[in-house]
């Protein structure tokens, strides 16, 4: 009963932020099951126990050393195609995007549009091995 209780509290937030049920919802929610046992009051928990340890799990697979971090991959709803989205140190934002034709990846500095690479389908998978 109360795993099924927070799963629905999850679900809440990952629509609340427009996102989509993560892949590994599983995953996110046995690391908060187990916080929210471990560290809340067991009959008077709230769905702020919940938040703080989904923000524990968030905190957990970051690691400030890393200088490439995932921050987004998968389907984006409100622009409607697959996209990741990578934090490249203080600077770079680098955005990877599923075309039906290929894939584009557009870097860009503070805010600034600084360059974009397209490749093909027919790059990836040429029938003819001179197309490459």
């Amino acid at each position: 009963m109360k795993m099924k209780e927070i799963e629905s509290i999850l679900l809440t937030f990952y629509m609340n932020v427009g996102m989509d049920r993560p892949s590994n919802h599983d995953e996110i929610l046995e690391f908060v099951f187990a916080d929210v046992n471990e560290t809340a009051d067991p009959e008077l928990w709230s769905d702020s126990d919940v938040a703080i340890a989904f923000r524990r799990w968030v905190e957990s697979k970051s690691n400030g050393d890393d200088y490439f971090q995932v921050v987004h991959k998968g389907y984006q709803t409100d622009l409607q195609r697959e996209q990741v989205y990578v934090k490249g140190g203080e600077n770079a934002n680098i955005y990877i995007i599923k075309t039906e034709e290929g894939f584009i990846i557009d870097v860009y500095g503070e805010g600034d549009f600084i360059d974009s690479l397209t490749i093909w389908n027919d790059q990836l998978d040429p029938c003819d091995p001179d197309e490459v």
